[in-house]
């Protein structure tokens, strides 16, 4: 009887905090169409929006090196993108190539690029406020939310750190999903890379990717937070989760709780299979230029999916360092979790941490059919690199290179 009495009353406690939070939601949404009657809901900006933050140059010498490393990299057909340093208030930002190279057009500090696993901090700091609004428990079972998770002992806290143990979905999906959806007599390229153009305009859903995790349960790789094992469906879980106690898409509650406080108007998270339809937004393509299409797991979100330019990055980062979070959960969100390897890498809730010349440098990378992204963060100087590139040409930069640009 007291067990039951206990439960009870912490489901009320929940179901008003639920109200409250849907309420608040709701009054930020109603504010922000007010103040923004006249202009377009969907992600069509105007490229010509100039930033409101001010900056000064860094010196001839500093703008001239980053220059010349970038340029460099462009000039061998090794890099085509946007990047953006900035330490203190001295900032440089600037593009090399095409955001379009069938229609000639190039790249502008403004245009958006899919950020791949770079979404991933994004959605675990949504998930934190939540947390700190009393929404949810980092340590509880993650079936006091999800009735029917067919798995036991696992927490959001071993989401966050992908301490889970979890199969990736994507391997899932790519035998159940395409099976229904990709014909068997199809040749020419590989079905990998014919997903887009065979299935048209049909995206796998938040609703039907779990119904499979359900049906299907594959095996776990690993007992719940006994290893680090970097996984998406960890990503994709929490944003799930956030959509099913809200009662609202996750796009339209980051953009409530994490977008318009941070002053961040040009970020979107996609679901759509209409890539050629996104403005101010680059295309993914090959090292040869060779576009690559829609995807039908563009309708998975959370663990990736979010278009955001450097500057939208760099108002994140700012945020961040004004007190975004409370002073403890971002003490938790940079904390060490899980180990990764054995060169001093950790996994903190949504970022990697790790140590570049004695200073702790919380970042994250992404790549993902074109894109490839960079976003690090030195705390104790004010320091962040972000760095956004739309083809695979020139395989992976590499973060301490970039960093030692700016030291």
């Amino acid at each position: 009887m007291l067990k039951a009495a206990y439960l009870l009353s912490k489901s009320k406690s929940r179901l008003i905090i639920r109200q409250m939070t849907y309420g608040l939601l709701v009054l930020i949404a109603f504010a922000g169409m007010i103040s923004s009657c006249n202009e377009p809901t969907n992600p069509k900006i105007d490229i010509q929006k100039k930033d409101t933050l001010q900056f000064e140059q860094f010196d001839s010498l500093k703008i001239a090196e980053l220059e010349m490393f970038f340029d460099s990299l462009g000039s061998i057909k090794a890099f085509n993108g946007c990047y953006l340093f900035r330490k203190g208030m001295q900032l440089h930002q600037s593009c090399f190539g095409y955001a379009n190279k069938s229609l000639d057009i190039q790249l502008q500090n403004e245009y958006r690029f899919q950020l791949a696993s770079v979404s991933k901090p994004v959605t675990a700091l949504c998930f934190l406020k939540l947390y700190e609004a009393g929404l949810f428990n980092l340590d509880e079972d993650i079936r006091t939310y999800l009735t029917d998770f067919p798995y036991e002992g696992i927490s959001p806290a071993m989401l966050l750190s992908h301490t889970s143990g979890l199969p990736n979905y994507m391997y899932l999906t790519d035998s159940l999903w395409l099976e229904a959806q990709v014909p068997d007599f199809v040749t020419g390229y590989a079905r990998s890379e014919r997903i887009g153009e065979i299935a048209g305009s049909i995206a796998i859903s938040h609703k039907e990717l779990y119904q499979k995790i359900i049906l299907e349960k594959p095996s776990p790789y690993y007992l719940p937070g006994k290893k680090f094992s970097y996984c998406n469906t960890n990503y994709f879980l929490l944003a799930y989760l956030i959509e099913q106690e809200l009662g609202m898409p996750f796009e339209a509650i980051c953009d409530s709780i994490v977008f318009q406080p941070m002053g961040i108007d040009d970020a979107f998270w996609y679901r759509g299979m209409e890539l050629d339809s996104l403005v101010n937004s680059a295309i993914g393509y090959t090292a040869k230029y060779r576009p690559y299409v829609d995807f039908y797991l563009n309708g998975v979100i959370g663990d990736k999916g979010l278009f955001a330019s450097t500057s939208s990055l760099l108002k994140l980062s700012m945020a961040l360092e004004d007190g975004f979070l409370d002073q403890q959960t971002y003490n938790l969100m940079t904390k060490k979790h899980a180990k990764t390897n054995r060169r001093g890498m950790h996994y903190g809730f949504g970022w990697r941490i790790k140590k570049f010349q004695g200073e702790k440098v919380v970042f994250h990378n992404g790549w993902l059919r074109g894109f490839r992204s960079y976003f690090m963060m030195i705390p104790s100087r004010k320091i962040t690199i972000v760095v956004l590139t739309n083809s695979t040409m020139g395989g992976f930069l590499k973060n301490d290179a970039m960093m030692a640009l700016i030291n």
